[in-house]
């Protein structure tokens, strides 16, 4: 063996393992050469664009609901949502779904707006939260209950019509902004007086507007669970002698000062703070 012929990229490596033989850098000009040639494909590729589409997911027979003293499991509830980074929406809920579940849609925020079905019944906590570029959502006729937080730091939202078949709480309204518009639709046993929820059966239900100071008015019997809870930038409180009812966490985390004319009242109070202790950090004063 005379000559060894190898690609010259390589040459290097074969001379520190060959000796005796003629190495040549270059093969031969003359020598035949294998070419892979690169595939071509006459067909043109055409691509078809996909709509992004949200991605469901449905539990059939999870709602829990007292038919005659009996609780029965029926209805669908929409466990979570999946959107694609490029929806803009608006999302539309299935027809099916009756409950929507806790966190399904948190901190979606490219989320503008959400159309709910005409059979959904129950929206709860947090359902919402986060979905800070969320401008508008409907509150179907029949929706029976929104839990506390669901539309929590919906910077964005606009309005909410309240429906008659909605049982009106304030902790629907943890979270909303003032910048808010509130409205209830005719026939509701709820009304807003003053930037501040009422029943019609003498009940304050929430403060929505951002003040420092507010009057509760004449006439009003009880005080609902977190009527004032979270209000950051309220500073005093002021309750009638009408009071005879305060639920619990009516005051959450309120530091606003509590004034009152009434010992009864003022009874309420020290009682609501003493059961929530960890949660209760108003003040109580005496009208002079």
């Amino acid at each position: 063996l005379k000559t060894i012929y190898i690609p010259a990229k390589k040459t290097d490596y074969y001379k520190k393992r060959l000796s005796g033989a003629l190495l040549v850098e270059q093969e031969p000009t003359n020598m035949e050469k294998t070419v892979k040639k690169p595939k071509t494909d006459t067909a043109k590729k055409t691509t078809v664009a996909r709509k992004a589409e949200p991605k469901f997911e449905i539990i059939e027979g999870c709602t829990s609901r007292c038919i005659n003293g009996k609780r029965v499991l029926s209805g669908y509830l929409l466990n979570k949502v999946k959107l694609p980074k490029s929806f803009q929406g608006p999302l539309v809920i299935p027809e099916n779904v009756t409950v929507v579940g806790r966190y399904v849609c948190k901190e979606l925020t490219q989320l503008t707006e959400v159309i709910l079905p005409a059979g959904i019944d129950t929206s709860f906590g947090s359902a919402f939260s986060g979905c800070w570029n969320l401008e508008k959502i409907n509150l179907p006729e029949g929706l029976i209950r929104i839990e506390p937080y669901c539309f929590e730091g919906c910077l964005s939202l606009k309005e909410l019509h309240i429906p008659v078949s909605l049982r009106v709480g304030g902790g629907m309204f943890l979270g909303v902004p003032s910048t808010t518009k509130v409205t209830m639709a005719e026939g509701s046993k709820y009304y807003v007086e003053n930037g501040a929820v009422y029943s019609k059966d003498n009940c304050f239900v929430r403060l929505l507007s951002d003040v420092e100071e507010f009057t509760v008015k004449d006439g009003t019997k009880s005080i609902g669970s977190y009527a004032f809870s979270k209000c950051r930038n309220l500073k005093k409180i002021i309750l009638p002698a009408s009071v005879d009812r305060i639920d619990s966490f009516a005051f959450d985390k309120s530091i606003a000062t509590i004034v009152v004319s009434d010992e009864t009242v003022r009874a309420l109070l020290e009682k609501e703070r003493e059961d929530n202790s960890h949660l209760c950090i108003y003040d109580i004063v005496t009208a002079e």
